[in-house]
């Protein structure tokens, strides 16, 4: 169960960065469970907060942070769903072409 710590921390503007390289299976997993629940900026948060796990991380949680793309893949709100677009491009990296396909605006 994620604490209301957690979730207001993935929605600072640097608190990606910050609970990313403190993501763990148990993490990760409560993040998926509640993901639906939590706040548009929150959702980006945890997105966001994959970009900054460490490479053993990345490797050890390779099937946990696919989850928690797929989940936000078709989230209700764009931002969310961008994001996940873009990480699901090149599996777990950010995908400039993807962004640049699902916003146009974002080419000029």
């Amino acid at each position: 169960m994620l604490d209301k710590n957690v979730e207001r921390l993935l929605s600072e503007p640097w608190g990606a960065a910050q609970a990313g390289v403190q993501y763990n299976k148990e993490v990760l997993g409560s993040l998926c469970e509640q993901f639906s629940r939590l706040e548009p900026q929150a959702r980006r948060g945890a997105l966001q907060g994959t970009l900054f796990m460490r490479k053993g991380q990345r490797d050890s949680l390779k099937n946990e942070v696919r989850t928690l793309v797929d989940l936000a893949t078709d989230d209700k709100d764009q931002w969310v769903s961008l994001i996940a677009r873009a990480l699901g491009g090149l599996r777990e990296r950010f995908d400039l072409q993807q962004l640049q396909q699902d916003v146009p605006a974002v080419s000029y």
